[in-house]
């Protein structure tokens, strides 16, 4: 099946407990302009490496999710939230080794202070609930600068300013 072209916008893949992270790769090594929506919930070994070859074959993504991913950390939903500039939901739910680290580099460390362009800028869900590494201070500090974001934490209650 040639799944290739203007007409891919969609993609999704639960449960793929034994595609490796090589093969995700493989099919993310092309570009593939027109995905506007993936999900790949529950792909065990889906790897940060992985989400880093989405955002550069994904550029124009709107919507990802990747729940209950045990082995992604922080460097490829940082590649994420950096490159796919159009990202309005982005679902992480259990990912249990994700980190602050993914973020901190969207937010000013200080008012004023000039951050690096991110999909922040446009994304109205993110879903961090049961992600046990990234912190309630984190989350205020996205809500205080993009406070139109709807922004879900471990106990999946909405953060409040």
């Amino acid at each position: 099946m040639h799944v290739f072209g203007d007409s891919f916008k969609r993609f999704t893949l639960r449960k793929a407990f034994n595609i490796t992270s090589p093969a995700f790769s493989l099919f993310f090594s092309k570009p593939l302009p027109s995905l506007l929506h993936l999900n790949l919930d529950e792909c065990i070994l889906l790897t940060d490496d992985v989400l880093v070859d989405i955002s550069a074959a994904c550029p124009y993504l709107e919507h990802f999710t990747a729940t209950w991913c045990p082995q992604l950390r922080y460097l490829g939903v940082k590649c994420l939230v950096g490159r796919c500039l159009r990202l309005r939901k982005l679902n992480m739910t259990g990912t249990k080794k994700l980190t602050d680290e993914a973020f901190t580099e969207f937010i000013p460390k200080q008012e004023g202070e000039k951050v690096v362009e991110s999909a922040f800028r446009v994304m109205k869900k993110l879903n961090l609930e049961s992600c046990d590494y990234v912190g309630d201070e984190l989350l205020l500090k996205i809500k205080r600068c993009y406070p139109h974001i709807k922004i879900y934490n471990y106990f999946k209650e909405e953060v409040e300013l």
